[in-house]
């Protein structure tokens, strides 16, 4: 599976789930490692989620200072206040 097609990984009990367009797929590495190899355009978002930033289709501020980001999909998440500023940087705010 090609990077690239990951839309976002998120945390799944013990397991980490990563969604591509169509697929769910569970793998054992825990987020923080997957953060340390992933290429620059995959950001942290909140303590369980990364998403894949060519993937994002819209991202609203929500409440307390915190934004929703609504990727291709569909698919709405929202940040944790510990990632507002990674967030910001990447949005150029």
């Amino acid at each position: 599976m090609k990077l690239e097609d990951i839309s976002y990984f998120k945390a799944d009990d013990r397991y980490v789930a990563l969604y591509t367009k169509d697929e769910k797929y569970l793998i054992e590495e825990p987020l923080s490692q997957l953060e340390q190899k992933l290429p620059e355009y995959f950001l942290r978002v909140h303590k369980g989620v990364i998403i894949n930033t060519e993937f994002v289709k819209n991202v609203q501020k929500y409440f307390n200072s915190r934004f929703i980001i609504t990727l291709k999909d569909s698919t709405a998440i929202t940040t944790g206040r510990s990632y507002n500023d990674a967030v910001k940087r990447w949005m150029n705010l």
